[in-house]
C-alpha cells in the first residue's frame, strides 16, 4: 500500500472525518478523500495536510 500527503491551503472546516473518507471546505469548495488509514497530520487555522492512502480526490461546491 502507498502513502502519500495532500496539502490543503486555506482550509475553512473539516465536515467529516473517518479513515476510509475525509471531507474538508475549502473557501465555497468541499475537498473529499478517499483511501485507507487516512489522517489530518499538523492542522492550522491556514491548513493542514492529509496523510495516507489516498485513493482519489472529488471536488464540489459547496450546497448553499
Amino acid at each position: 500500500m502507498s502513502y502519500s500527503e495532500c496539502l490543503i491551503d486555506g482550509l475553512g472546516s473539516v465536515l467529516e472525518y473517518t479513515e476510509q473518507k475525509i471531507k474538508v471546505l475549502v473557501g465555497s469548495q468541499v475537498i473529499t478523500f478517499y483511501g485507507d488509514d487516512l489522517h489530518i497530520n499538523s492542522f492550522t487555522h491556514e491548513g493542514a495536510i492529509v496523510e495516507g492512502a489516498i485513493i482519489s480526490i472529488e471536488f464540489s461546491s459547496q450546497a448553499v
